[in-house]
Protein backbone atom coordinates (compact mmCIF):
# COMPACT_ATOMS: atom_id res chain seq x y z
CA UNK A 1 0.00 0.00 0.00
CA UNK A 2 1.50 2.98 -1.04
CA UNK A 3 0.86 6.77 0.30
CA UNK A 4 -1.19 7.69 -2.56
CA UNK A 5 -3.61 4.96 -1.67
CA UNK A 6 -3.77 6.68 1.69
CA UNK A 7 -3.96 10.12 0.90
CA UNK A 8 -7.31 11.30 1.16
CA UNK A 9 -7.58 9.30 4.70
CA UNK A 10 -4.81 11.33 5.93
CA UNK A 11 -6.34 14.65 4.65
CA UNK A 12 -9.54 13.83 6.37
CA UNK A 13 -8.11 12.89 9.46
CA UNK A 14 -5.67 16.00 9.77
CA UNK A 15 -8.78 18.10 8.69
CA UNK A 16 -10.47 16.57 11.79
CA UNK A 17 -7.84 17.43 13.91
CA UNK A 18 -7.83 21.63 13.08
CA UNK A 19 -11.80 21.45 13.17
CA UNK A 20 -12.50 19.39 16.72
CA UNK A 21 -8.97 21.43 18.21
CA UNK A 22 -10.26 23.91 21.11
CA UNK A 23 -8.63 27.50 20.80
CA UNK A 24 -5.98 26.24 23.11
CA UNK A 25 -4.79 23.06 21.16
CA UNK A 26 -5.07 24.53 17.42
CA UNK A 27 -1.72 27.11 17.71
CA UNK A 28 -0.01 23.90 18.65
CA UNK A 29 -1.53 21.37 16.56
CA UNK A 30 -2.28 23.74 13.41
CA UNK A 31 1.15 24.33 12.06
CA UNK A 32 2.05 20.41 12.55
CA UNK A 33 -1.02 18.91 10.95
CA UNK A 34 -0.35 22.14 8.04
CA UNK A 35 2.65 20.82 7.61
CA UNK A 36 2.37 17.05 7.57
CA UNK A 37 -0.24 17.62 4.99
CA UNK A 38 1.51 19.87 2.85
CA UNK A 39 4.28 17.49 3.03
CA UNK A 40 2.10 14.51 1.52
CA UNK A 41 0.46 16.32 -0.90
CA UNK A 42 3.58 17.29 -2.33
CA UNK A 43 4.73 13.80 -2.04
CA UNK A 44 2.11 12.34 -4.17
CA UNK A 45 1.29 15.19 -6.51
CA UNK A 46 4.99 16.11 -7.31
CA UNK A 47 6.61 14.98 -10.77
CA UNK A 48 8.78 12.36 -10.25
CA UNK A 49 10.02 9.60 -13.29
CA UNK A 50 9.72 6.63 -11.60
CA UNK A 51 5.83 7.33 -10.50
CA UNK A 52 5.12 7.92 -14.16
CA UNK A 53 6.25 4.49 -15.09
CA UNK A 54 4.48 2.52 -13.55
CA UNK A 55 1.58 1.67 -15.49
CA UNK A 56 -2.15 3.63 -14.33
CA UNK A 57 -0.24 5.94 -11.76
CA UNK A 58 -1.32 8.73 -13.53
CA UNK A 59 -5.44 8.12 -13.55
CA UNK A 60 -5.22 6.94 -10.36
CA UNK A 61 -3.40 9.85 -9.26
CA UNK A 62 -5.52 12.06 -10.72
CA UNK A 63 -8.61 10.90 -9.62
CA UNK A 64 -7.12 10.86 -5.79
CA UNK A 65 -6.13 14.35 -6.94
CA UNK A 66 -9.58 15.28 -7.42
CA UNK A 67 -10.96 13.67 -4.51
CA UNK A 68 -8.63 15.46 -1.88
CA UNK A 69 -9.08 18.97 -3.73
CA UNK A 70 -12.62 18.03 -3.42
CA UNK A 71 -12.86 17.23 0.30
CA UNK A 72 -10.64 20.59 0.77
CA UNK A 73 -13.16 22.67 -1.08
CA UNK A 74 -15.85 21.52 1.10
CA UNK A 75 -13.96 23.18 3.90
CA UNK A 76 -13.35 26.70 2.62
CA UNK A 77 -16.63 27.80 4.30
CA UNK A 78 -16.14 25.90 7.45
CA UNK A 79 -16.88 27.74 10.54
CA UNK A 80 -13.60 27.72 12.02
CA UNK A 81 -11.12 30.52 10.58
CA UNK A 82 -7.74 28.11 10.90
CA UNK A 83 -9.52 25.45 8.89
CA UNK A 84 -10.51 27.68 6.48
CA UNK A 85 -7.04 29.55 6.14
CA UNK A 86 -5.18 25.84 6.01
CA UNK A 87 -7.45 24.73 2.99
CA UNK A 88 -6.64 27.94 1.23
CA UNK A 89 -3.13 27.27 1.69
CA UNK A 90 -3.50 23.76 0.84
CA UNK A 91 -5.45 24.54 -2.12
CA UNK A 92 -2.00 26.96 -3.01
CA UNK A 93 0.21 24.19 -2.99
CA UNK A 94 -1.69 22.15 -5.18
CA UNK A 95 -2.20 25.22 -7.61
CA UNK A 96 1.97 25.32 -6.94
CA UNK A 97 2.31 21.52 -7.58
CA UNK A 98 0.14 21.86 -10.91
CA UNK A 99 0.86 25.01 -12.12
CA UNK A 100 -2.59 26.08 -12.16
CA UNK A 101 -4.62 28.99 -11.04
CA UNK A 102 -6.72 27.33 -7.79
CA UNK A 103 -9.44 28.96 -9.40
CA UNK A 104 -9.04 26.10 -12.55
CA UNK A 105 -8.75 23.55 -9.84
CA UNK A 106 -11.98 24.77 -8.58
CA UNK A 107 -14.23 24.88 -11.91
CA UNK A 108 -14.73 20.93 -11.07
CA UNK A 109 -16.25 21.44 -8.16
CA UNK A 110 -18.52 24.32 -8.86
CA UNK A 111 -21.81 22.89 -8.26
CA UNK A 112 -21.22 21.65 -4.93
CA UNK A 113 -19.47 24.67 -3.97
CA UNK A 114 -22.20 26.93 -4.91
CA UNK A 115 -24.92 24.32 -3.94
CA UNK A 116 -23.10 24.66 -0.41
CA UNK A 117 -22.52 27.88 -0.04
CA UNK A 118 -25.93 29.53 -1.52
CA UNK A 119 -28.43 26.59 -0.42
CA UNK A 120 -30.01 28.89 2.04
CA UNK A 121 -30.23 33.17 2.40
CA UNK A 122 -27.40 34.43 4.81
CA UNK A 123 -29.48 34.84 8.02
CA UNK A 124 -31.34 31.20 7.49
CA UNK A 125 -27.26 30.36 9.16
CA UNK A 126 -25.80 30.50 12.63
CA UNK A 127 -23.41 33.13 12.76
CA UNK A 128 -20.32 31.17 12.61
CA UNK A 129 -21.54 29.91 9.34
CA UNK A 130 -22.20 32.76 8.02
CA UNK A 131 -18.82 34.23 8.97
CA UNK A 132 -17.21 30.89 6.99
CA UNK A 133 -19.44 31.62 3.79
CA UNK A 134 -18.88 35.11 3.57
CA UNK A 135 -14.93 34.41 3.69
CA UNK A 136 -15.35 31.82 1.44
CA UNK A 137 -16.64 34.06 -1.00
CA UNK A 138 -14.48 36.48 -0.38
CA UNK A 139 -11.20 34.58 -0.77
CA UNK A 140 -13.32 32.95 -4.16
CA UNK A 141 -13.58 36.61 -5.87
CA UNK A 142 -9.98 37.29 -4.57
CA UNK A 143 -8.39 34.07 -7.20
CA UNK A 144 -7.24 34.97 -10.43
CA UNK A 145 -9.13 34.63 -12.36
CA UNK A 146 -12.10 35.10 -9.52
CA UNK A 147 -14.26 31.82 -9.45
CA UNK A 148 -18.28 32.77 -8.68
CA UNK A 149 -17.85 36.10 -10.12
CA UNK A 150 -20.56 35.37 -12.09
CA UNK A 151 -22.51 33.42 -10.11
CA UNK A 152 -26.16 34.47 -9.93
CA UNK A 153 -26.99 34.18 -6.44
CA UNK A 154 -23.52 36.12 -5.11
CA UNK A 155 -25.69 39.27 -5.32
CA UNK A 156 -28.05 37.58 -2.87
CA UNK A 157 -25.36 36.58 -0.62
CA UNK A 158 -23.60 40.03 -0.86
CA UNK A 159 -27.12 42.00 -0.71
CA UNK A 160 -28.27 39.81 2.83
CA UNK A 161 -24.61 41.17 3.95
CA UNK A 162 -25.16 44.24 3.35
CA UNK A 163 -28.37 44.56 5.06
CA UNK A 164 -26.79 42.78 8.10
CA UNK A 165 -24.18 45.17 8.46
CA UNK A 166 -26.85 48.51 8.00
CA UNK A 167 -28.62 46.94 10.71
CA UNK A 168 -25.59 46.54 12.92
CA UNK A 169 -24.57 49.87 11.84
CA UNK A 170 -27.61 51.44 12.91
CA UNK A 171 -28.20 49.07 16.16
CA UNK A 172 -25.03 50.37 17.12
CA UNK A 173 -25.73 53.99 16.67
CA UNK A 174 -28.98 53.54 18.59
CA UNK A 175 -26.68 52.11 21.71
CA UNK A 176 -24.45 55.17 21.51
CA UNK A 177 -27.30 57.75 21.28
CA UNK A 178 -28.73 55.90 24.80
CA UNK A 179 -25.69 57.14 26.80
Amino acid sequence: MNLLTQELGIARALLAIWKDSSQDEIAITSEKAYSTLAAVLHRCHSPSQTDSAIEGFAEKEKGVFREVVGHLSQELAAPNSTVRSNVQKLLGEFAQITNKAVSELLEPLKSSITGQIFKRRLSNYPLPVQVGNLDALTYFLSLKPPFLATESNLYVVLQDALQYAEMEDGQGMRNQHDR
